[in-house]
């Protein structure tokens, strides 16, 4: 009997290798779509998350710009109220200058 025993256990353990090889191949038949299904994963996660960045930097690199173009208008506005009150406190004495070389008297 023990000859039997020892028979039923050797086939026991060539069909657990036969299963056990027969679960490896097919794992490595769908190793190939199990890789691309990964890749396109994470390719999906970066592409998302680096649109997500773009989207973030766009936004503080226009806030900067609007800043930036509110900060120039303020200058610019000064700048023109200077000139304006520069001219109007000599307009008198510009119109004269100006009539007198228009006339040749200066």
């Amino acid at each position: 009997m023990e000859y039997m025993e020892l028979l039923n256990k050797i086939i026991e353990a060539e069909q657990l290798a036969q299963q056990i090889a027969s679960e490896a191949k097919a794992k490595r038949d769908r190793l190939p779509d199990d890789l691309r299904t990964q890749w396109e994963e994470l390719h999906a996660k970066y592409l998302d998350r680096a649109e997500r960045r773009v989207e973030t930097l766009a936004a503080q690199e226009s806030a900067l710009a609007d800043e930036q173009i509110g900060q120039l208008d303020a200058a610019l506005s000064a700048d023109i109220a200077q000139v304006d009150a520069f001219f109007r406190e000599r307009r008198e004495d510009m119109a004269n200058r100006l009539f007198g070389l228009v006339i040749g008297q200066c």
